[in-house]
C-alpha cells in the first residue's frame, strides 16, 4: 500500500493513511521502481518486509490463506473499518439469470 504525500491539504486516514506502520511514500515507492527497472529486476519489491511475506506466501499456501483470514476477522471483529470493509464485499444481483 501506498501512503500520502505528507503535504496533502487533506490527508487520508485510517485504514488507507500513513499513519499505519511501514506505509511508504510514493515518491519512495518511485524512486524504488525506477531503481528496479534500470537494473533489469522482475520482482520490484519497494518495501523490505514485502519480499519476506512473498516468500512466506510461496513456501506454504495454505498457512498464508490461514492468516489472511484471521486478519480479516480480526479487521472486522474490531469495528474499526466496517466503511472500508463494507465496500469491498461484492454487490450481489437480485436478478436471476435466464437460461438461454
Amino acid at each position: 500500500m501506498i501512503g500520502y504525500d505528507e503535504d496533502a491539504d487533506d490527508p487520508p486516514t485510517g485504514f488507507g493513511g500513513n499513519d499505519v506502520d511501514g506505509i511508504l511514500s510514493a515518491d519512495a515507492v518511485a524512486a524504488e521502481v525506477i531503481e528496479g527497472v534500470r537494473a533489469g529486476r522482475f520482482l520490484i519489491v519497494p518495501h523490505t518486509s514485502a519480499l519476506t511475506h512473498f516468500r512466506r506466501k510461496a513456501d506454504d499456501y495454505d498457512r498464508w490463506i490461514g492468516g489472511m483470514r484471521k486478519f480479516r476477522r480480526r479487521l472486522i471483529e474490531s469495528g474499526e473499518f466496517e466503511d472500508e470493509i463494507q465496500a469491498l464485499r461484492p454487490v450481489r444481483s437480485s436478478k436471476k439469470r435466464s437460461s438461454p
